[in-house]
């Protein structure tokens, strides 16, 4: 982005109304607490109920450690850009900052791909599931990913090809590039190998999971596996459930993607208002408080748990059971959705 646009835009933040430096400020700091609250309720859930400690929730808990830490290490340092319109933390801090959004970012979606593919072999070949998908495979696959959107993250700055300045429009630290053909080359690797192939993942899993499920159910309807069923209907609300989380991380950075794929092809010379960056990372740090509304709205064992946190009810012989994957296979039928967690 060119300096004169940067000065404007540091003007627009800094000259605010009082109200308006109030209203944004005081949004923000919403999307902060929810962030770190609620998920913080989802890693002492897990931590209270044994039953809640699966492989899957694994990753559900990694995840909640990831958006925690977005909403402790970088969403302040946005509130104090927009209560104070200006950045007193020097280049240092710059750079920190920028680097953890971004790798917090990468993460969540090779976490919820993770997550997809996990829930694939449950569902659609539990044989395999049960045999490979144990503790620690999955907690080797977690850190695989740790490096993996580490690598990604630090890329730009280990080559020099960027460094990380502030963005008075977007109210955080972002990349600034040197020359404009390794922006573009470096936006199209990210896009590519953290985006695209991550989503394609998880939506040929997830279909191929609903799928499964239809079919299950049709045999169901036969009369056959009526009861059978029935114990399965936990597991299918679970699945969708994290299917949302998903749903819900692509609606809020659909736009941001587009705005930072325009900026980048554009060579930044689009006039972008400040409202509509400002926008942009609202939703961004918003997909950070999104999964535990989610869990707590979907997913009775998490939200029966969230009841017993938040209600400080104690109770040593009430136990919700998730048990991922109950169903017993019937004669005759194939892929029928059978798996037990371990």
């Amino acid at each position: 982005m060119d300096a004169d646009r940067q000065e404007n835009l540091s003007r627009e933040l800094f000259e605010r109304p009082g109200a308006l430096v109030v209203l944004e400020s005081l949004l923000m700091l919403i999307i902060d607490v929810s962030a770190f609250a609620g998920n913080l309720l989802v890693c002492w859930a897990v931590y209270r109920n044994r039953d809640l400690r699966t492989a899957t929730n694994m990753y559900v808990v990694s995840l909640a450690i990831s958006d925690g830490l977005m909403a402790t290490l970088c969403i302040p340092f946005s509130i104090v850009l927009l209560v104070t319109g200006e950045w007193p933390f020097g280049f240092e801090v710059c750079q920190f900052y920028g680097y953890f959004c971004f790798f917090f970012s990468i993460i969540s979606l090779l976490l919820m791909t993770a997550t997809a593919v996990n829930r694939y072999f449950c569902v659609v070949k539990p044989n395999v599931y049960r045999r490979f998908f144990k503790v620690t495979p999955t907690f080797v696959s977690i850190v695989v990913i740790v490096a993996f959107a580490a690598s990604g993250a630090r890329l730009s700055l280990i080559f020099g090809w960027a460094t990380y300045a502030v963005h008075y429009g977007k109210v955080f630290c972002f990349m600034q590039f040197r020359i404009s053909l390794e922006e573009k080359s470096y936006v199209m690797f990210l896009h590519v190998f953290y985006m695209v192939i991550p989503i394609g993942v998880i939506s040929w899993t997830y279909y191929n999971i609903f799928k499964t499920i239809k079919q299950h159910k049709r045999e169901v309807n036969s009369g056959h596996l009526r009861r059978a069923f029935s114990s399965n209907v936990q597991e299918i609300k679970i699945t969708k459930s994290l299917f949302a989380s998903v749903v819900g991380f692509a609606l809020c950075w659909g736009p941001v993607v587009v705005i930072n794929l325009l900026s980048a092809y554009t060579e930044h010379k689009l006039a972008i208002p400040r409202p509509v960056f400002l926008m942009n990372i609202y939703l961004a740090f918003g997909s950070s408080a999104i999964n535990p509304v989610i869990y707590g709205i979907m997913n009775s064992a998490f939200r029966t748990e969230f009841l017993r946190v938040l209600t400080l009810w104690r109770r040593k012989d009430t136990r919700v059971h998730q048990s991922n994957c109950q169903v017993q296979q019937p004669k005759n039928a194939s892929n029928q959705c059978i798996c037990h967690d371990v």
